[in-house]
C-alpha cells in the first residue's frame, strides 16, 4: 500500500476524471477509451502533472455493472502502464461490489480507490465507519476518502478524522457545501494527509486561492476531460 508521504510525490497536478465512452447499444466502447487515455499521455500526461480517475461519477459508474466497471479500470491501467498514477472509483451500495473493485485495484497496482459514505440513502456516522472498516478487512489497498456531500451523506469533520484513522486511509478528497466548513477542513486535515493528494473540491463559490494553496492535486470540472475525449465519431 502506498503511504501519504509517497503520494505527496506521486500525486501532483490535475486529477483528470475520465469519461467512459459507450456505443449506441449501451455497451462499453473500450477502443475509444484506450484512444482517449493514449491521447492524454501523448500530450504529456504523466506522473508529476496528472492523476487519472477511473470509473468515478464523471465516468458514469452508476450506469455500469460490476464487470463493466472492472473492464474500464483494467483498460485504463493497461494503457497508462504505470506512467500515470490512477485512482479508481469504488463507491457502491453493495459491499460485495466495493470489495471486488478494491481487490482488482490492489492486483493492478492502482494507487488508491476513491470511496465515500452512502449515496442516495442518508447515513449515520457509525454506519459509514462500520462500512469502511469492513471494506478494509478485505483489501490491503489504499483508500482516498471522499466527502461526496452533493449526492449522498455530508460527513462531519469528526467522522472524517475517524475514517483517516483506518489503516487503509492514505488520502482525502475534501468538499463541503459550506464555505467555512470547507476552510475548517483544509486547516484540520492538511497536517494528516499532506496536500490533499486526491484533490480538493471547493463548494459552489469556487474559492480558487484557498484551493490552490492547499492542494498539489486539484479536481477540475468534468467538462475538461469531456472536451478532451477523442474518437472518430467526434471528429465527424
Amino acid at each position: 500500500m502506498v503511504t501519504p508521504e509517497q503520494l505527496k510525490v506521486r500525486w501532483r497536478g490535475v486529477l483528470a476524471p475520465l469519461v467512459t465512452p459507450f456505443l449506441q447499444d449501451g455497451s462499453l466502447d473500450l477502443d475509444s477509451l484506450r484512444r482517449n487515455v493514449a491521447w492524454l499521455i501523448e500530450r504529456g500526461a504523466r506522473q508529476g502533472n496528472t492523476v487519472l480517475l477511473a470509473a468515478g461519477s464523471g465516468g458514469d459508474f452508476p450506469m455500469m455493472n460490476l464487470q463493466e466497471r472492472c473492464q474500464v479500470i483494467r483498460t485504463i491501467a493497461e494503457v497508462a502502464a504505470g506512467g500515470v498514477p490512477i485512482v479508481a472509483g469504488a463507491q457502491s451500495l453493495d459491499m460485495r461490489e466495493s470489495i471486488a473493485i478494491c481487490q482488482l485495484c490492489e492486483e493492478l497496482g492502482i494507487d488508491a480507490v476513491q470511496i465515500s459514505g452512502p449515496y442516495y440513502y442518508d447515513g449515520r456516522p457509525d454506519d459509514v465507519l462500520a462500512w469502511l472498516t469492513e471494506l478494509g478487512r478485505h483489501t490491503q489497498g489504499g483508500f482516498a476518502i471522499y466527502n461526496n456531500w452533493y449526492t449522498g451523506y455530508d460527513m462531519s469533520l469528526e467522522l472524517i478524522d475517524q475514517l483517516l484513522d483506518l489503516p487503509n486511509s492514505v488520502a482525502l478528497k475534501w468538499a463541503s457545501p459550506n464555505f467555512e466548513t470547507f476552510l475548517a477542513g483544509v486547516r484540520r486535515f492538511l497536517p494528516r494527509v499532506g496536500p490533499f493528494p486526491a484533490g480538493v473540491q471547493d463548494p459552489g463559490r469556487s474559492p480558487a486561492e484557498p484551493r490552490t494553496r492547499a492542494a498539489r492535486t486539484t479536481a477540475p470540472s468534468p467538462a475538461a476531460p469531456w472536451c478532451s475525449w477523442h474518437s472518430p465519431a467526434r471528429d465527424r
